[in-house]
């Protein structure tokens, strides 16, 4: 070991006791290095064979791969670190094994403890990573690992340091599958509301409802494909073309929208589709439903999608059917009418053929209203709720931070 990596961490004051250490100092760095192909097995027989990060599990490797003739050995209790893109992310054996050489082992040493080398490994991964940026194959080597630098304490330090991580960590996971639970019943609510509200095919219908064809109060067009050798332009918002990939459930996300020239506009100005009018794509993504906002009024369609231009507007309620077409039954009245034959496509003469309960305007705007108030309140959770999570995800980070400062 000839030299230390220099790095404004090095000029912090440490604690007293604490010291600046490379990896190399104070644990055994083994390369992994990958055996012949011959010596592989599929059937346990050897020695587990962990390759990469593509074999790691939450804390301990998962083998999928034998050797029989292994050329580097990790022991129990080691720590495995990915050398090769990805670079940083570990996991530790809890069985004898051989690593290739996307990985190394690292064996601690008398002065250093396992759990508070893992969690140096954790805080200071951005700094191997960006020792492997530099090259074309992202990876680092043994000497890389062997001079990262970190602040280490004295052996009972480091323990006591590891035994108040582990404890919060799991703290932190708990909260975050709390978290995640909360999330995960919040996006169950849409579904749920909207099936409360629209009769089931086979249900009778309330008093004043009755079944119809989409195709018999919507008139059902296409969108157009843009002429070979059309050119998005920049900088002019005058005339938008919309496109699947702007569709989200609901209405258009307007960040990444593209737009057409004058010239194209008017060759195409058929294919426009207005804020009354309801789309839902019909190739790629397909069942995407929702409105078009005012700003967009008036804007091309792609030919992946379709548009339901209402044909009596006190007959039927654009929020109401565009809600329709977004719950569970809407779903499956457009899969079952999706070919799935080559490219998946949903025909136009098939969108007319959709079931449609109508009840009377009055009550088709009271429930879209209902429904509209409903889908705040879920957006408003949801936001909370990934809001929460995010919060909890930062958190080992932060845990990291204080530990490696001699703050807790």
């Amino acid at each position: 070991m000839t030299r230390m990596e220099t790095t404004n961490d090095t000029k912090k004051t440490l604690p007293d006791g604490w010291r600046w250490a490379w990896l190399g100092e104070v644990c055994e760095i083994i390369a992994g290095q990958s055996p012949p192909g011959s010596t592989y097995r599929t059937n346990p027989e050897g020695l587990p064979f962990f390759q990469g990060k593509a074999d790691f599990g939450l804390l301990n490797p998962v083998p999928r791969v034998w050797c029989v003739e292994p050329n580097k050995i990790a022991l129990p209790g080691d720590i495995l670190v990915s050398v090769r893109a990805p670079v940083g992310p570990t996991n530790i054996a809890d069985v004898k094994c051989c690593i290739g050489r996307g990985l190394a082992a690292i064996r601690c040493g008398g002065d250093a403890d396992i759990e508070f080398i893992l969690s140096a490994l954790r805080h200071f991964e951005s700094r191997l990573v960006g020792k492997g940026a530099g090259s074309t194959f992202e990876a680092i080597s043994r000497d890389d690992l062997e001079q990262l630098s970190f602040p280490l304490p004295p052996l009972s330090e480091q323990r006591r340091i590891a035994a108040v991580l582990r404890e919060q960590m799991a703290a932190v996971d708990k909260a975050r599958a709390a978290a995640q639970a909360r999330l995960e019943a919040v996006k169950t609510l849409p579904g749920a509301y909207l099936r409360q509200v629209f009769p089931q095919p086979g249900q009778p219908l309330p008093a004043g409802w009755r079944w119809v064809r989409l195709g018999e109060v919507c008139e059902i067009k296409g969108g157009k494909r843009l002429p070979n050798g059309t050119d998005f332009i920049e900088g002019n918002t005058q005339f938008p073309y919309i496109r699947v990939v702007d569709f989200s459930e609901g209405t258009v996300d307007t960040h990444n929208l593209k737009y057409i020239d004058a010239a194209t506009q008017s060759m195409i100005s058929r294919y426009i589709i207005s804020r009354n009018d309801v789309y839902i794509s019909i190739a790629g993504t397909i069942g995407l439903v929702g409105t078009i906002p005012d700003s967009l009024d008036g804007a091309n369609l792609t030919e992946n999608a379709a548009r339901l231009l209402i044909k009596d507007k006190d007959l039927l309620h654009k929020d109401y059917l565009a809600r329709l077409l977004m719950s569970g039954m809407g779903k499956e009245f457009i899969h079952e009418r999706t070919n799935t034959v080559g490219q998946p496509k949903l025909a136009l003469t098939r969108i007319a053929t959709i079931p449609v309960p109508l009840p009377p305007l009055a009550e088709q705007r009271r429930i879209a209203g209902m429904l509209r108030e409903q889908m705040a309140a879920v957006e408003k959770a949801r936001a909370a709720a990934e809001e929460e999570l995010a919060t909890i995800n930062a958190l080992p980070a932060a845990l990291l931070c204080r530990a490696f400062s001699g703050e807790i």
